[in-house]
């Protein structure tokens, strides 16, 4: 049978034993957040992608419409002159 000394001994030896599996454990939640954090972080580049693409597909069209207006007023201005 052990003694008091003996399991208080044993108890710490275990406890020596598993703190570097928590540590480890901690560094891989640590690991699992920073990749959620980057996968959180690319999918808001791609929205903002997205977004500034369909700002450049709207300005584009916008600047075409207006300079086939420009030209259709200057074909009939060169009409009444």
């Amino acid at each position: 049978m052990m003694t008091r000394q003996e399991k208080i001994k044993a108890a710490e030896e275990a406890i020596k034993e598993l703190k570097p599996n928590t540590d480890d454990s901690e560094e891989n939640n640590d690991c699992f957040i920073q990749f959620q954090k980057l996968d959180i972080a690319k999918t808001e580049l791609k929205l903002n992608y997205k977004n500034r693409q369909e700002q450049i597909d709207l300005l584009t069209e916008s600047l075409t419409s207006s300079s086939r207006m420009y030209r259709w007023i200057s074909s009939i201005r060169a009409i009444f002159k």
